[in-house]
């Protein structure tokens, strides 16, 4: 078959719909499975007229761990926010209703279901999934009509009691921590835009798929110091982010 024959093939479909869309699995540890109202700071960048019902999760990665400059280890974690409620209008006519609907896909909806498929009684009360390992997959992001969803975590089975990973253990090398301006010197950043993609993540384990951001691509330095929690630091020194109840916002 020539180069052009292979082009025009009718196997090569142009329907983004028959498009897969990337994730990774792997075993882990639910760490922490439960119902949390959303942060003051949280609810003031949205304009909340209270604070909404959220589900958060946790998971601890098997098969992963984090090489530090201090000749330590600490655990590769996943995290995963679905917000349970969303606000309706501003002002006086602004009220509270349920954001997960029954014949509406989204990013709640898909996950909810997942877990609750894998035999996970989240409703009831989520934090009895926690201590349970898991078989996991991950996507960075996830497409819902026209809506692109970032960070979704279901776990696919259950594992048995007592199992013990044996498999390869990826390592993730931090090198030694630089501040934000050292970090970025090797290409121009925005400090701003780097603020705005931390917004939501836990200040003290930042989300390592922000990675894949086109804001720290081709920075090797910028990546490090992210791993590394740096600049959580060096955001909040120049004023562009807080931390509320754990979580970054910005400032």
């Amino acid at each position: 078959m020539t180069d052009e024959e292979t082009l025009l093939s009718p196997d090569i479909l142009l329907d983004p719909a028959t498009w897969a869309e990337s994730y990774e699995e792997f075993p882990g540890k639910v760490i922490e499975c439960r119902f949390r109202p959303s942060g003051e700071k949280y609810n003031e960048t949205l304009g909340l007229m209270r604070p909404i019902k959220q589900w958060q999760v946790i998971v601890e990665r098997l098969d992963a761990i984090y090489d530090l400059p201090d000749g330590t280890t600490a655990p590769v974690r996943v995290y995963l926010t679905i917000d349970l409620e969303r606000q309706v209008g501003q002002g006086p006519n602004a009220r509270i209703v349920a954001s997960l609907k029954k014949d509406t896909e989204s990013k709640g909806t898909f996950c909810v279901g997942a877990w609750i498929k894998a035999g996970f009684d989240i409703g009831r009360d989520p934090s009895t999934a926690e201590g349970t390992v898991a078989m996991f997959r991950r996507w960075r992001s996830k497409q819902f009509g026209t809506l692109t969803a970032k960070n979704l975590l279901i776990p696919t089975e259950k594992l048995p009691a007592g199992y013990s990973y044996e498999g390869e253990i990826s390592r993730f090398v931090v090198q030694q921590s630089e501040t934000l301006e050292e970090a970025a010197a090797p290409a121009a950043v925005n400090f701003e835009d780097v603020a705005a993609k931390l917004v939501g993540q836990p200040a003290d384990d930042p989300d390592v798929a922000l990675l894949s951001d086109p804001v720290f691509a081709g920075n090797a330095s910028l990546k490090t110091a992210l791993v590394s929690g740096k600049p959580v630091t060096d955001l909040q020194e120049k004023g562009l982010i807080t931390v509320d109840d754990g979580v970054i916002a910005l400032a």
